[in-house]
């Protein structure tokens, strides 16, 4: 169950050595400001604590144990393997196991009316208890990527493609969400890519990538040369360096392509514009 438990946080257990605190030397260590907030508990892991929890994506060891002293300890946030394994486990004795690769985020994301749901353990709950009764979907799918990596041409409904990934696609690691894709390249994240405009990328970039038939093989050309060249990926998503540099005076001393990729991996999530004329749509 551990090891499950690590897989559904998208924790990698070799990276965690020396990351379980231990509470007595935290204590001393926080005196001062903290002083009078509750200790760490024994077994306190903030990798598992960060990743269970939607609100907290991103934040630092430091971060997250300020945090749980703050907050979580209060809030009754779960916040070790054990702690995450014992809970699922109760709820599979009541309503069935989990499917192995089970993905919160991508069930969440699925589904509109899941929006407000903030944990990986509250995610695991709503599915045993609704999900799987409602025929919801465990896991993030995008039927038109995985058609036009394996079967482009093909005639095939989505349905279909759904049920090649569950029986084959998935146990032979066919990729199937735009954060697959990107990971399986080397990056973190993938949701920049849905704004990635195929016929409109071969359009605005032809001198420089040709055609590209599908968005692994766009994706390859940004990091092949089109970081580099402040490539647009659509006709509404160019980027301007100058007006992104001069409205997000944070981002100041990095280089312009340090600059789009940022906005890319960050501030497209953050619905930054990139460039005055989105800026104008945006805001008005």
């Amino acid at each position: 169950m551990l090891k499950q438990v690590s897989h559904w946080l998208g924790i990698r257990r070799n990276e965690e050595v020396g990351h379980l605190v231990n509470a007595r030397s935290k204590e001393r260590e926080e005196r001062g400001e903290n002083s009078n907030l509750p200790s760490l508990p024994d077994g306190f892991d903030w990798r598992v604590y960060v990743g269970a929890h939607y609100d907290l994506q991103g934040l630092s060891r430091a971060e997250a144990e300020k945090h749980y002293r703050k907050h979580g300890a209060a809030e009754g946030r779960l916040h070790s393997e054990e702690g995450v394994a014992q809970y699922i486990a109760s709820l599979e004795a009541e309503y069935g196991k989990l499917p192995e690769f089970f993905d919160w985020k991508g069930y969440i994301g699925n589904y509109p009316d899941l929006a407000g749901i903030g944990s990986a353990y509250a995610a695991i709950k709503h599915f045993l208890q609704h999900g799987r009764r409602e025929g919801r979907l465990p896991y993030q799918f995008n039927p038109d990527l995985y058609r036009s990596l394996y079967f482009k041409g093909a005639r095939m409904s989505d349905d279909a493609l759904l049920e090649h990934y569950q029986t084959v696609g998935h146990a032979a690691g066919y990729l199937a969400t735009f954060d697959q894709l990107a990971q399986a390249e080397g990056l973190a994240d993938g949701y920049w890519l849905r704004f990635l405009d195929l016929e409109e990328f071969n359009l605005l970039n032809s001198r420089w990538v040709g055609q590209v038939s599908n968005k692994q093989e766009a994706l390859r050309a940004m990091m092949r040369e089109g970081f580099e060249r402040l490539a647009p990926i659509s006709f509404g998503h160019a980027f301007d360096p100058v007006y992104f540099a001069d409205a997000n005076p944070a981002q100041a001393g990095k280089d312009r392509v340090e600059l789009y990729k940022y906005w890319l991996f960050t501030g497209l999530k953050a619905k930054v514009p990139g460039n005055a004329a989105e800026h104008l749509r945006l805001h008005g």
